[in-house]
């Protein structure tokens, strides 16, 4: 769950069953502050009470510069022709995920 602050009351973020020890809350808004609380439900359907609440966090996204990582051992491997595809593998990250 996550507390809407203008409102002063909780909202359930997932309905379903989550065997993770993790989720993405989605529809967050940037820059505004948020906590959160788990509630566990057992395969009886018997809910516990809420966790103590998250202290507030501010929505950010995290970012990490684009990089490119190429694989320049098949320089000396690779026959190239004139007027045909060519495909390099290369590893990019960053966040937000490059496209």
């Amino acid at each position: 769950e996550r507390l809407n602050q203008k409102e002063g009351s909780w909202v359930q973020v997932h309905g379903g069953v989550i065997k993770a020890q993790h989720f993405r809350v989605k529809g967050l808004v940037m820059n505004e502050k948020y906590c959160f609380r788990v509630i566990a439900k057992n395969a009886a359907g018997i809910r516990s009470k809420p966790c103590d609440p998250t202290p507030l966090v501010i929505c950010k996204d995290e970012i990490i510069h684009p990089k490119v990582s190429l694989d320049y051992s098949v320089k000396d491997k690779t026959e190239v022709f004139v007027n045909k595809p060519f495909d390099i593998g290369a590893a990019v990250s960053g966040k937000p995920d490059p496209e």
